[in-house]
């Protein structure tokens, strides 16, 4: 197969009142301009340049864009084939509906982002003119018609500006290839034990075969079987002492080469080889979920994973934007923090190659939702058909890769309406304030969601992953809520956030109470780096944030998500209420961002002391698609982490010592030593505890010998109290060791609460100098 690019592209753009007909534009005199692709509209030359595009409020500047029709134009020469081969017209995504034309001539009209256009082409006419027609998309189909990535369009996201992106997003070549090939190849991996692996490889054929051979090898092992009168094959290979596909932290991410030869007489074909993972993949209920339950514990290679996982959203809210550079620089510092799971939101993106590829060498697991989120699902034919064949797309685009771990039909398909209502009084008075937001009612028409789990759609979704793949599981959406699988809580204050959770009055009470198996959106927000403030705000960054300034609002910091809460994502009154009034804008976001981290490990770490009961954590928004002022990310949108990550990182190391307390401001702090660890291997090591009374000057030291079971958490000790008369400070130290090595360190601040300012600037001197080095 040949693969080469067009060589240039121009980008112009008409009116809709120009237009009669959407094929007048083939004789229309337009102004054309260079444009790149893959790209998005709003970044070419009509729009801004990605680095101004999310300053202040630039994005109203581009507005315009989204009522136009855009088109693409480029010029190419068609290669020569020999009669085996066959050329064609390759565009692996466009967003959204577009109508292409060729030579003046209408070829075909598509809509979908994840469905690859392919155009085959016939002979030579010298340069032959190609011209893309991307339609305006009316924001009346909105998630209830189509299905275009949700999160670049609508009134917005709490981590997305509303910016209607619309372009060439992905690749686009022309490509000469054989007629008779192999268009698809992936494993499934069956293990007796660790020394010997059942492969089925399951190849998919351009043509049927009447009479042929097939020549595989994978892995050291070589067989060739018949082809009778087919096009499918589902080819055995039995494998000694395989290769394996571990996940980070648990091993070797090994990918081997898959080669296929193709003989068919009197037809010219050529190999077929890729990278593939053998690794076996299975749930199973976590410990005591229910008999009727979605089994939640995930199984990779006969051993259960703690998920220590991040929430995707696409790298900008200009998909054409977004490169194989970008993909690498998140993605390698979620190997290197001990991430082991990602899961692709369903209001973003199938994301490209790249991205896949990429994770399959880091030994990442993703968890892939389809692209939907938060909807009512409609049963028209003309939506389910279009669902069917993206859906299909997606799975095909992405089954070879052994990354990819489980299939969700998307974000929020389904929920227990009836769950929501605790009961208490506190809930009583916010049903009040909300109408039936929480009360449970049959009429459910508004809200996002389906029924009932015999939603076609969803049904559809999880036929389309049995026939398609049926090598990984599928589960019908995330969050599976009543059924042991959660999303929330996302604020430090749990009674400024979702309705669902304020019965909590802290972050501590809540996680200290929880008792979920699979919490798979969960975190704390905080402010942005300055430097990204800088970016945002230009010569206004070093401003304190006034909930009033409307650039503050746009990027999020205030009236973020949820009844148009002033306190979301940036939560003034809960830094203030530890830290007092701050002098400036530095020591805001050094104080907002050690409670994000502060909050973050504690969840974590709470969790991870409920293994097995609990298997897995998957934080809320690890990255964001454009300079957001405040959220949830832990690395920003330029990929410069936040102090948070660097909490986080610690408590997703293998083995790890932790503090178990009601809150970080106390009366008195008398915290439990537990020792979390989900290794390979048993562990034996020992710990050293320093507890010092910063006021006092007191301390007193533990140290021991220790020893655990693979995914296991047990309590150590308990230690000696502390109490926090006014004004008293404490600071505790945990280290963990290999011998002489120091394999884990946490830092644990506490303050009284008997002052106004538990956290005074003795206390930011010492966060400063304790996580920033300075």
């Amino acid at each position: 197969m040949q693969h080469s690019d067009f060589t240039a592209w121009q980008l112009a753009y008409v009116a809709p009142q120009a237009l009669t007909t959407p094929d007048d534009i083939t004789t229309m005199n337009l102004e054309w301009r260079a444009a790149e692709v893959p790209g998005s509209v709003q970044t070419s030359a009509f729009g801004l340049p990605l680095e101004e595009l999310y300053q202040r409020d630039n994005i109203e500047k581009v507005r315009w864009m989204e009522e136009m029709y855009w088109v693409y134009r480029t010029e190419f020469v068609t290669p020569y084939v020999d009669v085996d081969e066959e050329v064609i017209i390759q565009f692996l995504g466009i967003d959204y509906q577009c109508r292409i034309y060729l030579n003046g001539r209408f070829v075909c009209a598509h809509e979908g982002m994840f469905t690859p256009v392919e155009i085959p082409l016939y002979g030579t006419t010298g340069k032959d003119e190609l011209l893309v027609l991307i339609l305006p998309f009316a924001d009346t189909r909105l998630n209830t018609q189509s299905m275009k990535a949700r999160y670049s369009f609508g009134s917005g996201w709490d981590f997305a500006p509303k910016m209607q992106s619309r372009g060439i997003w992905d690749d686009a070549g022309i490509i000469v290839r054989e007629k008779l090939r192999a268009t698809h190849a992936w494993v499934q991996t069956r293990l007796d034990n660790q020394q010997r692996a059942d492969v089925t490889i399951n190849v998919e054929l351009s043509e049927v075969v009447a009479y042929g051979e097939i020549t595989v090898s994978l892995d050291s092992v070589t067989r060739t079987f018949p082809i009778v009168q087919t096009n499918r094959l589902a080819i055995p290979l039995n494998i000694s002492s395989p290769t394996l596909w571990w996940p980070n932290g648990l091993g070797v991410a090994n990918l081997v080469e898959l080669c296929l030869v193709l003989q068919v007489t009197g037809r010219n074909t050529v190999p077929f080889a890729a990278r593939v993972g053998l690794r076996a993949v299975e749930r199973v209920a976590a410990a005591g979920q229910g008999a009727e339950d979605i089994p939640l514990q995930l199984v990779v290679n006969h051993r259960k994973i703690f998920l220590k996982g991040v929430n995707w959203v696409p790298l900008d809210s200009c998909s054409g934007s977004i490169t194989t550079a970008r993909y690498r620089l998140f993605l390698q510092q979620f190997k290197d923090a001990g991430v082991n799971l990602v899961r692709v939101w369903g209001g973003g993106l199938k994301e490209k190659d790249a991205f896949y590829a990429i994770a399959d060498e880091l030994g990442l697991m993703v968890l892939q939702e389809f692209p939907l989120a938060c909807e009512k699902l409609i049963r028209t034919q003309e939506f389910i058909s279009l669902l069917a064949r993206e859906v299909t797309a997606i799975i095909q685009a992405l089954r070879a890769h052994p990354s990819v771990v489980i299939w969700s039909g998307g974000n929020e398909l389904f929920h227990y309406w009836d769950l929501m209502d605790s009961g208490s009084e506190r809930m009583a008075k916010a049903i009040e304030l909300e109408g039936d937001w929480l009360a449970y009612s049959q009429n459910r028409e508004w809200r996002g969601g389906g029924d009932t789990y015999d939603e076609p759609a969803l049904a559809l979704m999880g036929e389309l992953c049995a026939r398609q793949d049926g090598s990984r599981p599928y589960q019908l959406t995330s969050a599976m809520e009543g059924e042991g699988e959660a999303h929330g809580i996302w604020t430090w204050d749990p009674t400024i956030g979702d309705h669902r959770f304020r019965d909590s009055d802290t972050l501590y009470d809540f996680w200290l109470n929880a008792n979920q198996h699979l919490y798979s959106e969960s975190s704390v927000s905080s402010i942005a780096n300055l430097e990204t403030i800088s970016e945002v705000l230009g010569e206004e960054s070093h401003a304190y944030p006034d909930k009033k300034d409307p650039i503050w609002q746009l990027h999020h910091a205030f009236h973020a998500a949820w009844d148009n809460l002033p306190d979301l994502w940036l939560d003034l009154p809960s830094t203030e209420q530890l830290f007092g009034k701050l002098a400036d804008l530095d020591r805001l976001v050094l104080a907002n961002q050690w409670m994000q981290g502060e909050g973050g490990r504690f969840l974590i770490e709470e969790l991870r002391r409920k293994m097995p009961h609990t298997c897995g954590i998957i934080w809320w928004g690890v990255n964001e698609p454009w300079p957001g002022l405040a959220g949830n990310a832990l690395i920003d949108y330029y990929g410069r982490p936040k102090l948070g990550w660097q909490f986080i990182a610690t408590a997703f190391k293998p083995t790890i010592l932790s503090l178990r307390y009601p809150h970080c401001v106390a009366r008195r702090v008398k915290p439990e030593l537990w020792i979390s660890h989900d290794g390979v291997l048993p562990f034996s090591g020992r710990y050293e505890v320093d507890a010092r009374n910063l006021t006092t000057g007191e301390t007193d030291h533990y140290a021991g010998r220790i020893a655990s079971e693979p995914y296991t958490s047990q309590l150590i000790r308990t230690l000696l109290p502390i109490r926090l008369h006014a004004g008293t400070h404490a600071h505790i130290t945990c280290r963990l060791y290999d011998g002489d090595t120091l394999l884990q360190q946490n830092d644990y601040l506490f303050a009284s609460n008997e002052d106004t300012i538990p956290f005074d600037a003795t206390m930011l001197g010492l966060i400063k100098e304790l996580y920033t080095g300075e």
